[in-house]
C-alpha cells in the first residue's frame, strides 16, 4: 500500500519509492503509457487537420488582404485583430462552451475548427507577407514575356514566395502544435 509520504510498508518495514520504481508503477503496471499514446496521437490528428484546414482558409484570407476591394481587405484585417486578440485557450472555451455548446460535435471537432481559425490568421498574414515580398519587377517582366496574370504567379511570383514564407510557415505549425 501506497502512503502519503510515498512510502510502501514492506513486511512491517517503511521505505521511500524511488523515482524508478514510481516510473515503473504509475507507467508499466497502471498501463499509463497507453493514455499517453492515445494523447499523443489525438493531438497529431488535431495539429494536421487543423494546419490542413488553417491553410485552406489562410489563402483565402491572404486573398482578401491582398484584394482590389476596400470592404474585403477590411474584413481580413478585422478577422485578424479579432483572432489575434483573444488567446487560444480562451477562443477555445468560447467555442466549446458558447458557440458548439448545443451541436453535439467532439471536442476533438471542436479544437481542430478552433485552431484551424487561428493558424489561417497566422497562415494568411505569412502568405501576404510573402507573396509582397517578391520584386513587382518579376511580375512586369512575366506579363511582358506574353504570360498570363494567373501563370506570371504560378511560374515566377509564387515559387519566390514560398522560398521566403517556407520557414515562417514551418515555425507556426511547430507552434501550433506545441499549442
Amino acid at each position: 500500500q501506497c502512503h502519503p509520504g510515498y512510502f510502501v510498508r514492506n513486511h512491517g518495514k517503511k521505505h521511500r519509492i524511488t523515482l524508478g520504481e514510481r516510473f515503473k508503477m504509475n507507467l508499466v503496471t497502471e498501463n499509463r503509457w497507453k493514455l499517453i499514446a492515445d494523447g499523443l496521437l489525438e493531438t497529431l490528428k488535431i495539429t494536421l487537420m487543423a494546419i490542413l484546414l488553417g491553410t485552406l482558409l489562410g489563402f483565402v484570407v491572404c486573398q482578401g488582404r491582398r484584394s482590389r476591394h476596400g470592404w474585403a481587405r477590411y474584413l481580413a484585417g478585422l478577422y485578424g485583430d479579432f483572432i489575434n486578440g483573444i488567446p487560444t485557450l480562451v477562443l477555445l472555451l468560447i467555442m466549446f462552451d458558447v458557440v458548439f455548446a448545443k451541436s453535439g460535435l467532439g471536442a476533438s471537432m471542436i479544437a481542430e475548427v478552433t485552431f484551424s481559425l487561428c493558424f489561417a490568421s497566422s497562415a494568411g498574414s505569412i502568405f501576404d507577407t510573402a507573396i509582397s515580398s517578391v520584386p513587382p519587377g518579376q511580375t512586369e517582366a512575366g506579363l511582358s514575356l506574353g504570360f498570363t496574370p494567373f501563370r506570371t504567379f504560378t511560374d515566377i511570383v509564387f515559387p519566390q514566395a514560398v522560398s521566403k514564407g517556407l520557414p515562417l510557415y514551418i515555425g507556426e505549425c511547430i507552434n501550433l502544435l506545441k499549442s
